[in-house]
C-alpha cells in the first residue's frame, strides 16, 4: 500500500520543482510561464568596496553576463545585512534573504517566475528551521513541513486545491516517526498507518471514494503479516482474505487470483450497464457513484 503516499508525493513534487540554493537545500526552479514581477534593468551600478581587512562593506551586486542583476545585497564586516535580493538571468526576483541583526537567523522567500511566492521558511545558522510553507503558482498552499536542525520534525502535511488535508505524516530527524493519514476531499479519512522509525508497524486501514472500508490489515517491518480482509468496494461487506506469514510472504495466492478473476469477469459482464466518463469529466466522484 506504500504506492498510495508516494503518487501523492510525487504529485506534490511536480507544483515545487526544485535546484538548490546558497545553502544547498532544493528551491523552485523557475517555470516558463508568462511572467508579471518587475524587471530589474535599472539599478545604479554598485562599487561593491572592501575594506583594509579585504571585507565586504556597504553595497554589492553582481550581474549575469547579460546586464542583469544576480543579486543586490548590503554588507557590513564581509556579513550580508538587510536583505538580499536575487534574480533570475531575465531579470524576475528569485528570492529574498532577510537577515536578523547576527545574522544567524534568515527569512527566506522564493518566488515562481511569475512573481508570486513558492516557498516561505527561515534559517538559522544556514539550516532549516520551524515551519515551511509550499505554495503553487496559483497561491494556493500545497504543502507544510516543520524542521529542527534541517530535518524534519513533527506533522509535514499535503493539502488539496481547496484547503482540505490531503496527508499528515510525523517525522523525527528526517525518518517517518509516527501517524500516518490520507484523506478524501471531503475530509474523509482515506488511510490510517503508522510508522516505527521509517517502517510500517500495526494496523493498516484503506477506505474506498466512498468511504466505505476496502483493506484492513498488519504491518511488521513494513511487511505484511497475518490475515488482511480485502472489502466489496462500496461496502462494508468482506470479500475474501490475504493470508500472509510472518516473512511477509503470501499463503493464499491461488485463491487471491480467483477472487481477482471473479472481480474482473463481474465487470466484463456488466461493462455494457457503464455510463460514457466523459460525461463525468467535470465531476468525477459521480461517475464512481453511478457505478455502485
Amino acid at each position: 500500500m506504500k504506492y498510495i503516499v508516494s503518487l501523492i508525493l510525487l504529485l506534490a513534487s511536480t507544483l515545487v520543482q526544485a535546484q538548490f540554493d546558497v545553502f544547498g537545500n532544493k528551491v523552485p526552479k523557475e517555470t516558463k510561464k508568462a511572467a508579471s514581477s518587475k524587471i530589474v534593468t535599472n539599478c545604479p551600478d554598485m562599487p561593491n568596496k572592501v575594506d583594509a581587512q579585504e571585507r565586504k562593506q556597504g553595497l554589492w551586486a553582481k550581474k549575469y553576463s547579460n546586464g542583469q542583476y544576480k543579486y543586490v545585497a548590503r554588507f557590513v564586516d564581509n556579513q550580508p545585512v538587510d536583505s538580499v535580493t536575487r534574480y533570475n538571468e531575465n531579470g524576475h526576483k528569485s528570492s529574498i534573504f532577510v537577515y536578523s541583526a547576527k545574522s544567524d537567523t534568515v527569512r527566506a522567500t522564493y518566488f515562481h517566475e511569475s512573481g508570486k511566492v513558492a516557498i516561505e521558511g527561515k534559517y538559522v545558522n544556514k539550516k532549516r528551521e520551524a515551519a515551511w510553507y509550499y505554495y503553487n503558482d496559483r497561491s494556493v498552499l500545497v504543502a507544510s513541513e516543520h524542521y529542527r536542525r534541517d530535518a524534519r520534525y513533527g506533522v509535514s502535511a499535503l493539502y488539496y486545491d481547496n484547503g482540505q488535508v490531503a496527508q499528515t505524516l510525523n517525522y523525527v530527524d528526517d525518518v517517518e516517526d509516527g501517524p500516518w493519514r490520507q484523506y478524501l476531499k471531503s475530509g474523509k479519512v482515506r488511510l490510517e498507518g503508522t510508522y516505527v522509525k521509517g517502517k510500517l508497524q500495526g494496523k493498516y486501514r484503506y477506505w474506498d471514494d466512498m468511504g466505505a472500508l476496502s483493506v484492513e490489515g498488519q504491518y511488521r517491518d513494513n511487511l505484511s503479516v497475518g490475515d488482511w480482509k480485502i472489502y466489496e468496494v462500496g461496502s462494508n461487506t468482506q470479500f475474501y482474505y490475504m493470508k500472509y506469514d510472518n516473512n511477509g510472504k503470501l499463503l493464499n495466492e491461488a485463491e487471491v487470483q480467483a477472487h481477482t478473476q471473479q472481480r474482473l469477469d463481474h465487470y466484463e459482464q456488466n461493462r455494457w450497464k457503464l455510463q460514457d466518463p466523459a460525461q463525468f469529466i467535470n465531476n468525477p466522484e459521480e461517475y464512481i457513484y453511478s457505478q455502485q
